[in-house]
């Protein structure tokens, strides 16, 4: 039955045709269906190729994955551990998640290469809730009656326990660094595995942290909502202050998806926070939560179909300032405009290229309006009127994306 249903799947998501927008700074984002079918398919995540789920069609939970290169779904099961499945988290071909046989949960790990499933706890009491990033699974572990984060490091099997006197919860692993949140403070900490030292980088009320190498991304407590940030583990941070609650982020190179609640309905929002790029692509008016982003694509869930399905859209950041102006020079050279305007024009283009290089948006943006009122005055004379508006309009689209 599963087999017929992933066949019929994969044919619809064949079919489908994907819709494309674009934003006014040339931002453009192109969606696809991941799996779109009866029931609830929510709780995505993405690493790669993969995209796994959690599918509550056939009653219990179901841990799924769909690989994006064939568009083909397949459902992690194992015939000696008929458990409920959720809670999954992918990195690689490693698929971590939570099963249950109605009793304590335990966290198991499957392998897509091999296909073959480890089951990393056996306890009486609760497992939840993993991370993995590469050998790493980190999870939440409940046996002593509190939580605490746990990590077992796959092929060596070892296993160890942050502990301490307050709870922790909501871990996020990368590489041997496991970031998680301190539930009596809100505080965020990042626990180093290998040399057994955690440290504090967010005081304060927090929300569930997401790690990438040397950055942890969280929500933080701001007036009148909760406010993005971005804490490097080498010291310093940047926050996206935004009115209304900002939630559940998840970063992925320079860019944050997360949650933005501010109209009252859960829709993505992208964030660069190392530009301060701010984009919201309005890919359905529905809501999309459980967001996750991995390179340039982005999975969250939606229930514009009346139910959750996954969905996922690919993103092309517009392109940079810098290479904007790189692309009017070649313009203005291709013309073959007299050689005293084009000497001219490319001057005050590669002044405005120096200046943003040293960080000088001002005198960029001069440079930018000298090299348009040069072309202005020349309309229609040293350079035909139609060739002066196209220069101008990508002066001012330059100019836009500074902004000036």
């Amino acid at each position: 039955m599963k087999r017929k249903w992933c066949l019929a799947l994969c044919a619809l998501m064949a079919g489908t045709a994907v819709a494309a927008a674009s934003g006014a700074t040339g931002f453009t984002w192109t969606e696809s269906p991941v799996v779109v079918a009866s029931g609830d398919q929510f709780d995505s995540s993405i690493s790669g190729p993969y995209v796994t789920y959690t599918d509550t069609s056939a009653g219990s939970a179901d841990v799924g994955y769909v690989d994006l290169r064939d568009g083909s779904v397949h459902v992690v099961a194992n015939a000696a551990w008929p458990v409920d499945e959720q809670l999954a988290d992918v990195s690689g071909n490693l698929i971590a998640y939570t099963g249950s046989t109605g009793g304590p949960a335990d966290v198991f790990l499957y392998d897509i290469a091999t296909a073959v499933t480890t089951r990393i706890t056996s306890d009486p009491f609760d497992q939840i809730n993993p991370s993995v990033s590469g050998q790493l699974v980190a999870y939440e572990d409940y046996s002593s009656g509190r939580g605490h984060i746990c990590e077992y490091t796959f092929g060596s099997a070892a296993t160890s326990c942050l502990g301490g006197p307050d709870e922790q919860a909501g871990p996020s692993a990368s590489g041997t660094n496991v970031a998680y949140i301190d539930q009596q403070t809100g505080d965020i900490g990042v626990w180093d595995t290998g040399a057994g030292t955690t440290r504090i980088v967010s005081v304060g009320w927090s929300g569930v942290p997401d790690l990438e190498g040397s950055h942890v991304v969280f929500p933080a407590s701001a007036p009148g909502g909760s406010d993005i940030v971005v804490a490097n583990l080498a010291g310093g941070r940047t926050t996206l202050p935004l009115p209304g609650d900002q939630v559940n982020p998840h970063i992925s190179g320079d860019w944050v998806a997360f949650e933005n609640l501010s109209s009252g309905v859960f829709h993505i929002n992208l964030w660069n926070y190392v530009t301060g790029e701010l984009e919201q692509p309005n890919v359905s008016p529905a809501s999309q939560s459980l967001v996750d982003i991995s390179g340039h694509r982005v999975v969250y869930t939606d229930n514009r179909n009346g139910n959750l399905d996954i969905y996922s859209f690919e993103f092309v950041p517009p392109e940079s300032a810098d290479g904007q102006i790189g692309g009017l020079i070649g313009d203005v050279k291709a013309l073959g405009l007299p050689k005293g305007t084009q000497t001219s024009l490319l001057a005050k283009l590669d002044d405005a290229q120096a200046a943003l290089k040293v960080g000088n948006t001002a005198a960029a943006c001069s440079d930018l309006g000298s090299f348009i009122s040069e072309t202005s005055a020349q309309s229609g004379k040293k350079i035909a009127a139609s060739d002066a508006s196209a220069l101008i309009a990508k002066a001012q689209q330059i100019e836009a994306s500074i902004p000036c």
